[in-house]
């Protein structure tokens, strides 16, 4: 029997500098009827913003579904359509809500009924569903598969989806499969990403000059090792047919987050979000993997290392953290990245859960970082987390999240 747990999605609208004095600003948190609401994805435009995003249904069996919202400029829900089956589950966590030819919108994300597939939402702006696809496991239907990331070639009006597969029920690692869809949701071609005994990981994907994308993932041994964890971060382009057109590994010897998150650079060049990690003793048979810092770095036309920069939050007990989203300020000003951080509390079970919220200069400058945390007591369930942030018309910034 599946029990309940209230979450509350939020919609938080800030300004893009101290000075901005006459944006408005707001933070509101909503559940909008349903017993658990997710903000994933949002959309800005000038007249409004449109979120997606998962329920869970509050109809017995209570799948997760997908839900559609559009807000005024002042976070007001004007429209609410939820995608949801007694049969099928929705589920849509990853930040890749896109625009698309005739003002139609795309996301992605993974279904399952009898078995887990990957799928494609075309959505009009009124949140009327135009088509569904399912994709099922590359190698035999049935098998392991996860949605995570989504990238659109606007001027071939087609799409790349990165899942994580298995190949076979005797081969569980996992491995890189990337997928182009056309228009209407037909499959164009699909290769996958394979290497024996490791885990090929994909995190983000974004589109590039020429019909070409890049996929951003983390090559780790953890499938095979329980000490001497290998993690790295691991970017790749492919041309327009599929093809490898050029590969990078972050150093050896470092524990990396993996890409979580890409950004065109503006000259050629690309920057990253991920994180940095360390290795710590669970006990005698096994070692685990901490994630406690965050990562931004750029790297040039020939993908070349230009700059990184680190946020090593001066809080204790931290031990996970994750960028979910990078995005360029249109104003040159650098680049902000939204996530995730989280702390142990002393002599407990529990954690605090924070946004997390930081700006790079062009130059690769620490700006800033801000925490999106509660300061009052609250219920151990009450958290905050990134998901997605946009660039408003007036020149602000918009997430949303739970």
């Amino acid at each position: 029997m599946k029990s309940l747990l209230p979450i509350f999605a939020f919609l938080l609208l800030l300004h893009s500098t101290p000075s901005s004095a006459q944006q408005q600003t707001f933070n509101k948190r909503m559940h909008l009827g349903f017993p658990s609401t997710v903000f994933t994805s949002i959309i800005a435009t000038d007249s409004c913003y449109y979120v997606t995003g998962i329920i869970t249904d509050s109809v017995p069996p209570y799948n997760d579904a997908s839900i559609f919202i559009k807000f005024t400029l002042d976070g007001e829900p004007e429209l609410v359509k939820a995608l949801r089956d007694t049969v099928v589950s929705y589920s849509t966590w990853a930040p890749v809500l896109q625009g698309i030819s005739e003002g139609n919108l795309l996301l992605s994300g993974q279904s399952r009924d009898s078995t887990t597939k990957a799928i494609l939402i075309k959505y009009n702006t009124l949140g009327d569903t135009l088509f569904t696809r399912r994709y099922e496991n590359y190698g035999q239907d049935g098998l392991f598969i996860k949605l995570k990331a989504m990238a659109v070639d606007e001027a071939q009006s087609q799409y790349l989806l990165a899942t994580e597969e298995v190949e076979s029920e005797s081969l569980n690692d996992a491995d890189v499969v990337m997928t182009k869809i056309g228009e209407n949701g037909e499959i164009l071609w699909r290769k996958r990403l394979t290497s024996n005994n490791l885990n090929e990981i994909p995190h983000s994907a974004i589109s590039w000059q020429d019909g070409s994308f890049i996929i951003g993932a983390q090559f780790n041994n953890t499938i095979v090792a329980d000490f001497n964890y290998t993690c790295r971060d691991y970017l790749f382009a492919v041309d327009s047919a599929g093809n490898i057109e050029w590969q990078y590994l972050s150093p050896a010897g470092e524990l990396r987050r993996g890409a979580t998150a890409l950004s065109p650079a503006g000259d050629g060049g690309l920057v990253v979000a991920s994180g940095r990690g360390e290795e710590f003793n669970i006990n005698p048979s096994r070692n685990g993997l901490r994630w406690h810092s965050g990562l931004v770095y750029k790297l040039d036309a020939q993908q070349q290392l230009e700059w990184e920069v680190e946020f090593i939050e001066p809080l204790p007990n931290s031990f996970y953290n994750r960028f979910n989203k990078i995005i360029r300020a249109s104003d040159g000003s650098g680049y902000l990245a939204a996530g995730l951080f989280v702390q142990g509390i002393p002599e407990s079970l529990e954690a605090d859960l924070s946004g997390w919220l930081v700006k790079v200069s062009p130059d690769g400058d620490s700006l800033w970082s801000r925490a999106l945390r509660f300061f009052e007591p609250q219920d151990p369930y009450y958290w905050h987390h990134l998901y997605d942030i946009k660039e408003t018309a007036d020149g602000g910034y918009i997430m949303v999240g739970q």
